[in-house]
């Protein structure tokens, strides 16, 4: 249950869970929101249903596409130029002394 997908969610590639303890781990540790919603892609619950989920994946770009767009804008401010925003950042408070 790893919040690597939050960062990928940026790039817009389809993306999988295997939330093969999901009972376990949300009595023992918990989730920070509505695990469904924050996770964009489909879970599958056997073999089978984890092989044609991944064949859907690789051939339907814009499978999960909408939710993968909600779930991104709910954990990421910014969608654009972020290198950009961040150079500058860093130059102003280099220039400002404050580094």
């Amino acid at each position: 249950y790893s919040s690597i997908h939050i960062s990928f969610l940026l790039l817009g590639k389809p993306v999988m869970f295997l939330p093969y303890d999901f009972e376990l781990y949300k009595e023992q540790v918990g989730f920070i929101g509505d695990y469904d919603a924050l996770t964009p892609g489909p879970k599958p619950d056997s073999m089978k249903s984890f092989q044609r989920e991944l064949i859907r994946l690789l051939k339907d770009k814009f499978y999960y596409k909408e939710e993968r767009e909600k779930a991104s804008r709910f954990f990421n401010d910014h969608h654009d130029k972020n290198c950009e925003m961040n150079a500058k950042f860093i130059v102003e408070k280099i220039e400002g002394g404050k580094v």
